[in-house]
């Protein structure tokens, strides 16, 4: 759903972004962490296209971003919802204006683009009055707004730019809530954060940390499948499911020189076992 492959980017001669390697599969939920200055938000707008890479490939939704001709542009971004910090509303406009901007570009029907926002305010749990201006409402109502804005066009991908930022503890909890439920409808989430506690909430809701440091990625930049299958490849072996015995020589992996199974351990942060009770030779010895 969303694949970035040795990206690069800087500004004024100053990487922003170093190889950057980061896929993630289709309703999965992914936190990139970092301290401020990572790289975070360089790399959602990316993937969002407000920016485009210097070197690299960014693939969202099965299309290459640096191969499109410009009016393809408006179709792919139809796939992406972006919720940030200060949430970039409208304050004079109301909760149901702001929400319907993302649908009128979409060039339906009046009628079906306020029926659109109604819902998607519905579904955010946004239980005020739809026809009170933005201004008056508490942070929290208004990022439930903005998050209603990006998913108004029921886009497959939605992105989060420290959303909780500007919120207080039981606000933040609040979205998080929502975020999860949004993910557990199928969407496929990119939440950058550096909130130790949003962080916490997402880990124990399964799901996936990618941690960005001076522009790198330096975990999680794989989902489990891929990092099992390079695992497998670079063993030359074949990993069971788990509870399933695997009979087979340890090897190395060729790309670390580790024992395979120790690289696999350390990728996939997974403890794994060896049932030494099938063992008939260690290092020619009987």
């Amino acid at each position: 759903m969303i694949c970035l492959d040795d990206v690069w980017k800087s500004y004024d001669g100053r990487p922003a972004l170093r190889g950057v390697t980061l896929h993630i599969d289709p309703g999965e939920a992914v936190l990139l962490t970092g301290p401020s200055g990572a790289g975070k938000s360089t790399l959602l707008r990316l993937v969002y296209m407000a920016e485009y890479a210097d070197a690299g490939e960014v693939t969202v939704a099965g299309r290459s971003l640096g191969r499109l001709r410009r009016s393809s542009i408006p179709y792919v971004r139809r796939n992406i919802g972006v919720v940030f910090q200060d949430f970039r509303l409208m304050p004079e406009r109301t909760a149901l204006e702001n929400v319907a901007v993302s649908a009128e570009v979409l060039a339906l029907p009046r009628k079906e683009v306020l029926a659109r926002a109604r819902a998607a305010l519905e579904a955010v749990g946004f239980d005020e009055d739809v026809n009170r201006p933005v201004r008056v409402l508490s942070g929290g109502l208004q990022q439930r707004v903005a998050i209603a804005r990006a998913l108004c066009g029921d886009p497959p991908i939605l992105l989060g730019d420290e959303p909780t930022g500007n919120l207080d503890p039981s606000r933040a909890q609040e979205v998080l809530e929502l975020l999860e439920a949004i993910r557990s409808r199928g969407t496929t989430l990119l939440v950058a954060t550096h909130d130790p506690t949003v962080v916490a909430f997402g880990m124990a809701h399964g799901w996936r940390r990618a941690e960005l440091q001076d522009g790198q990625i330096i975990a999680g930049g794989r989902p489990a499948r891929e990092l099992l299958a390079q695992s497998e490849a670079n063993a030359g072996i074949a990993v069971g499911p788990l509870g399933e015995a695997e009979t087979a020589p340890l090897r190395r992996d060729s790309a670390s020189g580790r024992p395979a199974l120790v690289t696999a351990e350390r990728s996939l942060d997974l403890p794994i076992e060896v049932d030494t009770s099938a063992v008939e030779e260690i290092r020619g010895h009987p």
